[in-house]
């Protein structure tokens, strides 16, 4: 029997040496806050425990929330959360980096995604240039036709308003057969075209090749019908010379400067009663018969009786008016079509670029890899006719006439963005001549993979449906345990959010929920998703669940798309919350552990040189890195503002100001002209390269021109000292630096601002 007492005192031993070790496990929390992946690893380098972060994850950031825990059960958690692991590399030490089946699958859903991609803008690229944009398709109908098109396509834009049904495939399936009622020939003729609109009508109405072919045909006959309005406006453009264009852009011009004269001098007796200002403006309007030559008057005279009976079709108030005036008002919104109509010859031009492209393949990797592409191109290289480049110019006319009539000089910046937030294409482009002139910058989407008007369909689910079943069936489980943490007592707990900013981001008010909940959270920050200001034109939520805060309305969608992305569970009582397009928004080399760094020190008061925090900011990013700031911005911290024009100065430093600083407080002349050719090189390159889009808004349009090099050497940068400033009952500091270019209009100016708390005052003795 002793030896059963032996066994018993064994297993004893054992459980209270087993309680000791487990009690003896040094204890890890996060208070809630922004951490670096360095400093997380370095909260788990206690007692003798050495953790230290990979390279490739030093530039991440999370949002965590953990109260005092096990050291092994907070490594799990915060494993589980962030998709990383603890490579143990020797006796109580380890390495945190990415799950290497995290980062494998991640690599083959982003080349699965691409080459879905690539195929779907090689898709539109074709539908763009050979069948311009659709109008081509409704060209060859007869007049009659294509009034029967835009006829049914009001008919079923007043259905949907009745009805209140916006829905894109709903409104198809339930708006009645009359709406869609047609001659036969133009039913067949819709029918024969779905093979050519079938990825668009997928896209924008969830409708596929296996769907009922009514619904497929009503879709199309959709999409017709937009044309054939299109085409209308197109044939009065097509009617003009270049000649006409120009004179007709004189009067839109000389009815502008009217327009603004009158309201400056009616503006006050119309204050109260803007409907009767507007009539009013309309009857003393000098527009009709007088104002165009014979020439442009035989051109517009045709489209007339179309353009009165569009006004009828929109409810127009003009519609309603006199004879006379129902002319006035249609021969404005001619001249408004003819203006936009500039828009659309440059995005044919455009897509002709692209048509030409020898590589598409080669140019779309470097756009969905980098976030852009930006190159110049003559605009003599796109329209022959010097007369037609006059018009497409005519916008800077007033500006810049002496080089108005010298179009050689002109080249167009075009530039291709990826947006991760969208997951969309867009283009920008903008005419800049060699004098630094440019024309207004304009943009376009010309791919969306989730279009704008499906606010109804989860974007994230068509991502997920390109990459196969395996990839969507994930999804839907995320999704599922994304609802039921939705539906627990922790996600329908309402509580007071007391927002800090004006127009909240979700991840905003998700923070402020967090705070006021005390909820254990693991986050990892991926800066294109919930960073957008979610309530624009809506009032802001005071106090609300996290459920309401998931559920977006479809009208506020737009403004943060793909919200369905970050999906959560709760593990251990903490909320982990994932970003499922993960394996698109890691693979950038985005500096968000720099700019939480830049944020953290810009709080530290440095009257010697307030911007102290940038230059160090501007010494550790890349211009990898730094490119994405523009493209991405950095909304998710708290007081994003005061860092409006940081890629400006990036630029500025690594371009001019590094190794003379001394500038930022003496102010001084930088003269290009003595630089050498390599290093004025090596500069245009890095602003090049950092700049993530072209804009006269931000100036930088110039950079592009081949001319530039020589532009920069007759123009010396001109810097003022930096200017310190502090408002005491606000206790805000705030430093402004200003450069131009000399003999050149443009300015730059960039600021950054900070608060810290007061210093007390300090005591002084009383005397005796």
């Amino acid at each position: 029997m002793r030896w059963r007492w032996w066994i018993a005192a064994w297993f004893l031993w054992l459980g209270c040496h087993a309680g000791f070790a487990q009690t003896a496990e040094p204890q890890v929390s996060f208070a809630l806050g922004w951490y670096t992946f360095p400093e997380i690893a370095q909260a788990f380098s206690v007692e003798g425990r050495r953790v230290e972060c990979a390279a490739s994850l030093r530039q991440q950031v999370a949002l965590i929330h953990l109260k005092p825990r096990p050291w092994s059960q907070a490594r799990k958690l915060i494993c589980s959360g962030l998709d990383v692991r603890f490579r143990p590399v020797g006796k109580n030490h380890w390495v945190m980096e990415r799950m290497p089946e995290v980062t494998q699958h991640e690599a083959r859903w982003r080349e699965r995604f691409k080459k879905h991609l690539l195929q779907s803008v090689q898709k539109e690229i074709e539908f763009q240039t050979r069948y311009e944009g659709g109008r081509a398709l409704v060209r060859t109908l007869t007049p009659e036709q294509r009034q029967e098109l835009v006829a049914l396509r009001w008919r079923y834009e007043e259905w949907q308003e009745r009805n209140s049904e916006r829905k894109p495939r709903a409104s198809l399936e339930k708006a009645p057969a009359s709406v869609f009622e047609v001659s036969e020939a133009l039913w067949s003729y819709a029918r024969s075209c779905y093979p050519i609109l079938a990825d668009k009508i997928k896209r924008w109405y969830r409708i596929s090749a296996r769907d009922n072919p009514t619904l497929q045909t009503r879709a199309a006959l959709i999409l017709l019908g937009s044309y054939a309005a299109s085409q209308e406006r197109r044939q009065v453009w097509e009617a003009m010379s270049p000649e006409l264009l120009l004179e007709m852009w004189e009067v839109g011009r000389r009815l502008y400067e009217w327009q603004e004269q009158w309201w400056r001098e009616n503006e006050a007796a119309y204050e109260d009663d803007p409907e009767a200002g507007w009539k009013a403006e309309l009857e003393a309007m000098p527009l009709g018969r007088d104002s165009f030559s014979e020439a442009l008057w035989r051109a517009i005279e045709p489209h007339l009786p179309a353009l009165i009976e569009d006004l009828r079709r929109r409810k127009d108030p003009a519609s309603e008016l006199s004879p006379e005036m129902q002319m006035k008002s249609a021969l404005v919104d001619l001249n408004r079509w003819l203006y936009d109509e500039k828009d659309y010859r440059f995005q044919d031009l455009y897509y002709r670029l692209l048509a030409n492209e020898r590589s598409l393949s080669a140019l779309f990797n470097e756009v969905f890899e980098n976030g852009k592409v930006l190159q110049a191109v003559p605009l003599g290289a796109l329209v022959e006719d010097p007369r037609l480049v006059r018009w497409l110019l005519c916008d800077c006319y007033d500006e810049v006439k002496e080089i108005y009539n010298s179009p050689e000089g002109w080249v167009c910046v075009y530039s291709i963005h990826w947006s991760l937030q969208e997951l969309a294409f867009s283009a920008q482009y903008v005419p800049v001549h060699a004098s630094g002139h440019a024309e207004p910058f304009r943009w376009f989407f010309f791919y969306e993979l989730v279009p704008e008007n499906s606010s109804e369909v989860d974007g994230t689910e068509i991502v997920f449906e390109a990459l196969g079943k395996e990839a969507l069936a994930l999804y839907q489980q995320r999704r599922a345990q994304t609802q039921s943490v939705l539906e627990s007592p922790l996600g329908k707990q309402k509580v007071k959010l007391n927002p800090s900013r004006r127009f909240p981001s979700q991840l905003h008010l998700f923070m402020r929920w967090a705070q006021a909940t005390q909820a254990e959270v693991i986050m990892e920050l991926t800066p294109t998703r919930w960073t957008n200001p979610r309530f624009l034109n809506a009032p802001v939520p005071t106090e609300a669940s996290l459920q309401e805060l998931y559920q977006v309305p479809p009208e506020h969608k737009f403004l943060i798309p793909l919200h369905t992305a970050m999906q959560m569970r709760l593990e251990q009582g903490v909320l982990i919350v994932s970003n499922m397009l993960a394996f698109l928004d890691r693979a950038i080399e985005y500096p968000a552990a720099s700019l939480l760094r830049l944020h953290r020190n810009s709080a530290v008061p440095n009257e010697n040189l307030p911007c102290r925090a940038w230059i160090e900011f501007c010494r550790e990013v890349s211009p990898l890195q730094a490119r994405w700031l523009d493209a991405i911005g950095w909304s998710w911290l708290e007081d994003s503002l005061a860092y409006a024009r940081l890629s400006d100065f990036y630029r500025l430093y690594h371009g001019v100001l590094a190794g003379r600083e001394h500038l930022l407080k003496t102010g001084g002349v930088i003269r290009f002209d003595t630089w050498t050719p390599p290093a004025l090189q090596r500069t245009i390159a890095l602003w090049q390269s950092v700049t993530q889009s072209v804009s006269v808004y931000q100036d930088n349009e110039i950079l592009f021109h081949p001319a530039f090099p020589e532009w920069l050497r007759q123009h010396p940068m001109v810097l003022e000292p930096i200017q310190f400033t502090h408002n005491k009952e606000t206790n805000e500091f705030r430093w402004t630096l200003k450069c131009r270019f000399a003999n050149f209009d443009a300015e730059l100016g960039i600021s950054g601002s900070f608060r810290y708390p007061a210093s007390p005052e300090p005591e002084t003795e009383e005397e005796p």
